[in-house]
């Protein structure tokens, strides 16, 4: 998963010097930036230490690792928060290129993320939790947004 992350930021970075600039003030893209990359590297890294906190494996894939579902904390705001925190670093580093023809690269990510990364995790997931699983997805959305009640 990090490779595809490393290639998307690649190519996003090549389209940037084949592009046309953002249409948005430099200053206000580069503090823009600034703050998505460390924010959306706070919820990787948050999202990576309540793994550890709950002595879980960070690669659901591999479901004998799986010991707990594990919830509250950033996990509280999204299901993905790791996966959402690679693509939040995307769109800072989209706005850090200073290019249109970065932008696709985020969209694109997350939706190779929730297609061949996400989806199969949850089944695995539901196998090993079951009622669990779906209480969690009911309480909160997959990526990021507000608890549900």
């Amino acid at each position: 998963m990090w490779s595809d992350w490393l290639a998307v930021l690649i190519t996003m970075r090549i389209g940037a010097s084949l592009g046309p600039p953002l249409p948005v003030a430099e200053d206000l893209s580069e503090a823009l930036s600034t703050v998505l990359i460390v924010v959306g590297g706070l919820f990787t890294i948050a999202a990576a230490w309540r793994f550890r906190q709950h002595r879980t494996t960070l690669d659901p894939m591999r479901p004998h690792r799986t010991t707990e579902l594990v919830e509250g904390g950033v996990f509280a705001v999204g299901r993905n928060p790791k996966y959402a925190g690679f693509v939040i670093v995307l769109v800072g580093a989209a706005l850090d290129f200073d290019a249109l023809w970065a932008l696709p690269g985020p969209l694109l990510f997350a939706a190779w993320l929730d297609r061949f990364q996400i989806r199969p995790e949850e089944r695995i997931l539901r196998q090993r939790f079951g009622a669990a699983l779906d209480a969690c997805c009911r309480r909160v959305p997959r990526w990021l947004g507000l608890p549900r009640a």
